[in-house]
């Protein structure tokens, strides 16, 4: 039996998927609301608690630092990753990265 994508030489090209449809980009921007709508999103963590604190990235725990401070002057912030609590932090092992 040959692999479902498998075509032979003889075989029409009608039997062919359609080619997907390309969205121009006004198309897209106009229509993002329909691509993507509100009900069908992943939900999104919130890593900013209710008084303006940083939560942690890995247990949620509220952090020392406020989100107006600067990435520069924190100890446990990772770039891409996000703010880790102290114990997060101390509990991560740098050399494994």
């Amino acid at each position: 039996m040959k692999p479902h994508f498998w075509r032979d030489r003889d075989s029409s090209a009608d039997s062919l998927p359609p080619e997907p449809k390309l969205l121009s980009l006004a198309d897209f921007l106009e229509n993002r609301e329909l691509i993507w709508d509100e009900e069908s999103k992943p939900p999104v963590p919130q890593f900013v608690s209710e008084d303006g604190y940083d939560l942690c990235v890995r247990c949620q725990a509220k952090t020392s630092y406020e989100t107006e401070i600067h990435v520069d002057y924190r100890i446990g912030y990772v770039e891409g990753i996000g703010q880790h609590c102290d114990m997060c932090w101390e509990s991560i092992d740098l050399d494994d990265c």
